[in-house]
Order: structure tokens, then C-alpha cells, then sequence
């Protein structure tokens, strides 16, 4: 994919910092950003994904919920509200702390 438009859902700025200055690198553009899911939530609601012309998702398997500080498996629950606002989005999920795998196929 040749100058992707990016939504980031990332909670821990060093990573953000990171993924954006790489994927700047390689020629693609972090045009909207959430660091939780309420967050991410609420721009796939707002119909910015659509606006910014995003064709792209990198988001963070595992992060905190909005009101506390236990983990939860919120790159599913953005994946499938991505999927439902805008299927033609490719979601792509990670974490750096889920000893399991984290696959969701067709979200």
C-alpha cells in the first residue's frame, strides 16, 4: 500500500512517537490518533475515518480501558466498529505484551 492514511490507536507515547516518524519514513501519514478505546470509538462514530480519507488501522490489541487500568482486548472491539463503519479499511493488530496470538481475521 503506497501512501497510507493511518488511524493510530496506540496508549503509550513512545510507541506512537515510534510508528509515526516509521511510517513517515516510508512515505504514509498518521492522520488521526486515539490512546483509548472510548477514544477510537468515538472518531469511528464521528465519521473522521471517512473525512481523513483513512484507508489504513494500526491498533493496539491490548490497552487500557477508559476508566480503570485493567487490560482488555480493545483491538477487537475497534477492529469490528472499523469493519462496520468502513469495510474497505485494512485493520492490522498488535500488542507487545499478549503472550497469545492476536488474530481477529475477518473482524
Amino acid at each position: 500500500m503506497k501512501n497510507a492514511k493511518i488511524f493510530l490507536v496506540e496508549d503509550e507515547e513512545a510507541v506512537v512517537v515510534f510508528l509515526r516518524r516509521m511510517f513517515s519514513r516510508r512515505g504514509h501519514e498518521v492522520v488521526l490518533e486515539a490512546k483509548s478505546l472510548d477514544g477510537a470509538l468515538d472518531i469511528i462514530k464521528s465519521g473522521m475515518l471517512e473525512q481523513k480519507g483513512v484507508n489504513l488501522a494500526i491498533v493496539d490489541g491490548r490497552f487500557p480501558e477508559a476508566k480503570g487500568k485493567k487490560k482488555v482486548s480493545g483491538g477487537l472491539i475497534v477492529a469490528k466498529a472499523i469493519r462496520g463503519s468502513d469495510p474497505s479499511i485494512r485493520v492490522i493488530a498488535f500488542s507487545g505484551e499478549a503472550p497469545e496470538s492476536l488474530t481477529y481475521g475477518d473482524a
